[in-house]
């Protein structure tokens, strides 16, 4: 009887899992767990830390997330409007960013140097770490799907609201997407960035 009653346990807690995440009670207890189930966001998170690490903040922001360095400190910053799944969703894509900073802080230099000499070139080498972005999100995406029995659409919706299952994703070509981030507006933040970045201006502009 007690075997029985530890293996109906068993199969309770993991049937509890499959389909979706477990319910945290923050950031950093998903962070805690993503870290234990996922190697590949282990794998990053790691060489995060050992550039100074991160702290993780709700914030009011534009868009669903951001990686924000202020003096020494780095912030991964979450919409304080997106919960549940998607926010989990997003803090692993933060995550690929602020695992590439060394990219990022590498296309900054260029405009700085003059290298790159105007914004919608600078818009798009950062556009093309970000692309990289997602297929690295995408790779801790099959980890957890693996570990919970199938990811939720929520985890996916943002990127595309057509996904249902990770089966139905794949990353995007190059053309088409950096067509999306040039259309859509999302690449317009970085070249914002540029007169800052190449010296043109002292004006603060949010990353």
């Amino acid at each position: 009887m007690r075997v029985l009653l530890y293996l109906a346990s068993l199969l309770c807690g993991m049937t509890a899992f499959a389909g979706g995440l477990p319910a945290f009670q923050d950031d950093l207890a998903a962070d805690r767990w993503l870290r234990e189930t996922s190697p590949f966001f282990r794998m990053m998170a790691a060489t995060v830390d050992g550039r100074g690490g991160y702290q993780i903040r709700s914030a009011v922001l534009p868009f669903k997330g951001n990686v924000m360095m202020e003096g020494s400190h780095r912030f991964i910053e979450l919409n304080k409007n997106v919960t549940g799944d998607e926010r989990v969703s997003i803090l692993i894509f933060e995550m690929t960013n602020a695992y590439q900073a060394p990219k990022h802080e590498a296309i900054d230099a260029d405009a700085f140097s003059g290298r790159i000499k105007d914004a919608r070139e600078f818009g798009f080498w950062h556009e093309m770490v970000e692309l990289d972005g997602l297929r690295l999100h995408r790779k801790v995406l099959v980890e957890l799907d693996r570990a919970v029995g199938g990811i939720s659409p929520a985890m996916l919706h943002w990127i595309n609201p057509k996904l249902n299952s990770l089966q139905d994703y794949e990353v995007p070509l190059t053309y088409e997407y950096m067509q999306s981030m040039d259309t859509s507006g999302h690449m317009q933040h970085y070249r914002d960035w540029f007169a800052v970045e190449s010296g043109q201006s002292k004006t603060p502009v949010r990353k």
